[in-house]
């Protein structure tokens, strides 16, 4: 079975990169983005270095109205980097295991 990359982009925000096999595609529904407290904004609040503190990001998203679709997003895709939804990718990688 062949396989393909995706990335899929919104902005200039990586979303994911996925390696899928050939097979059905389902299409997703990304237009709650376009209500995110972030769009627009630079992505290294987002993104930080590993180390790099996640407060600054994590404030905008409290007062962002899609936070949850944010969160359920990322939480679905193990490959997603970067704060979503008001998590890290270490918290949605300990909320995965648990």
């Amino acid at each position: 079975m062949a396989s393909h990359a995706i990335r899929i982009v919104h902005g200039k925000r990586i979303i994911s990169d996925l390696s899928l096999r050939s097979g059905p595609y389902v299409k997703r529904d990304y237009s709650w983005m376009d209500k995110a407290a972030c769009k627009g904004m630079g992505t290294d609040l987002f993104f930080p270095a590993c180390g790099e503190p996640t407060r600054k990001g994590k404030l905008i998203c409290r007062t962002c109205q899609v936070k949850e679709q944010c969160r359920q997003e990322a939480l679905s895709d193990p490959s997603i980097r970067g704060i979503w939804g008001g998590t890290s990718e270490e918290e949605r990688r300990n909320t995965r295991v648990h």
